[in-house]
């Protein structure tokens, strides 16, 4: 997923897919398919055709591990972006770097948020 080509996207959904398929309680797979439709959402799919996606899968994803961190990070992405409700993806976002501070790709999604709602400190 991290080549950022919709050919890489494409076959990074179709691994989460698959390990979902032989799993459905594989959580992890499920935040990489909400992430993945998220990037794919930018320039490969219509949001309105991507984002219900992914946020079905981030809400997947924790209701079998309400613990992990990326899945949260997919959430708060999904609000924020595409919701532009701030006040819900901060927790989210929040929860995810109480979980994982080390994860990066929730640092970038967090940043960006504090800087659409003029918190650059």
């Amino acid at each position: 997923m991290n080549r950022l080509s919709e050919v890489s996207y494409r076959a990074a959904l179709d691994h989460f897919e698959r390990a979902v398929r032989i799993d459905p309680l594989y959580a992890q797979a499920w935040a990489g398919i909400a992430d993945t439709y998220y990037y794919l959402s930018n320039m490969y799919l219509p949001p309105t055709e991507a984002i219900p996606l992914a946020r079905a899968a981030a809400e997947k994803a924790l209701s079998i591990d309400s613990t992990l961190a990326e899945a949260h990070a997919s959430l708060g992405v999904v609000r924020s972006a595409y919701d532009w409700d701030w006040p819900g993806a901060e927790p989210e976002l929040r929860r995810s770097l109480a979980l994982n501070p080390s994860q990066l790709q929730c640092r970038h999604f967090y940043g960006a948020l504090l800087q659409a709602t003029g918190r650059f400190d």
